[in-house]
């Protein structure tokens, strides 16, 4: 079982799914706003090798795309009925996508700076030309390069938030960081857009403006339905936005789920 926290003291469920080698504290800043935390109830997860939850002895079959979809699918199986809603950024987007075909009570998803595959789009669409976006994949960076890679997380390159990415980056299972970019080598998915165009259900799409990993617009020129009909972007915002503005992507859950669970 993944490990998780639930806070708020909503009935109405929204299940948070942090990225590549962070931890369910990235979301941290965003659970604690008050027109979240006083009306629903929230649930921040490990994903495996990552945070509290536990390390495999199989990292190629649990840190997989798929693997990590199988984990959160037994882990939301569990969930109460009524439905929920799901929030993921960066590659926990991938991961959300993959689970969709297996969930029965999710009803809309949040994608945050999205990476999500399908359709014609291929890796060069989705992230961006930057150097240092493949220490982020490598089991032992060198401190150079961990340090470029997680400058380029956010726009005004906060120091705090450098610094806790550092120590999520570091109590990460190294093993996920070679398993996971040898799965994304591999090509180890599925048509991810399409698997939430068939799930029928209302999908956010919000990226920083400023994101220095992916191209922040991409899913706009896919046949993705949007919420609202665009790709929201936040002006002076990166790749970590949850981090960045969390009092703006509070509040975009906030209208969204006011929408999803009518």
């Amino acid at each position: 079982m993944l490990h998780q926290t639930t806070s708020g003291k909503g009935r109405r469920s929204i299940i948070f799914v942090h990225g590549n080698s962070q931890s369910q504290h990235t979301w941290d800043r965003v659970v604690d706003v008050p027109i979240l935390r006083d009306k629903y109830a929230l649930t921040t997860v490990d994903l495996p090798g990552h945070g509290a939850s536990f390390r495999s002895n199989e990292p190629s079959k649990d840190y997989s795309l798929k693997g990590l979809a199988q984990h959160l699918v037994a882990f939301l199986s569990n969930w109460k009925a009524g439905g929920y809603l799901l929030v993921a950024t960066s590659l926990g987007t991938n991961v959300v996508a993959e689970s969709i075909p297996f969930l029965m009570d999710c009803l809309g998803v949040f994608l945050l700076c999205p990476c999500i595959s399908g359709e014609a789009f291929t890796a060069a669409d989705v992230l961006q030309p930057n150097p240092n976006l493949g220490a982020s994949f490598l089991a032992h960076p060198t401190g150079e390069q961990l340090d470029a890679a997680l400058n380029d997380l956010t726009y005004e390159r906060d120091s705090n938030i450098i610094a806790e990415n550092k120590k999520w980056f570091m109590d990460t299972d190294p093993a996920f960081r070679e398993a996971v970019s040898q799965s994304v080598a591999n090509q180890d998915w599925t048509d991810e857009i399409q698997n939430l165009k068939d799930a029928g259900i209302p999908v956010a799409v919000v990226s920083g403006a400023a994101d220095q990993l992916t191209f922040p617009a991409y899913l706009a020129n896919s046949s993705l339905p949007k919420w609202r009909n665009e790709v929201i972007l936040v002006p002076q915002a990166g790749h970590c936005l949850q981090m960045e503005k969390p009092g703006l992507v509070a509040g975009l859950i906030g209208d969204f789920a006011s929408d999803c669970f009518k």
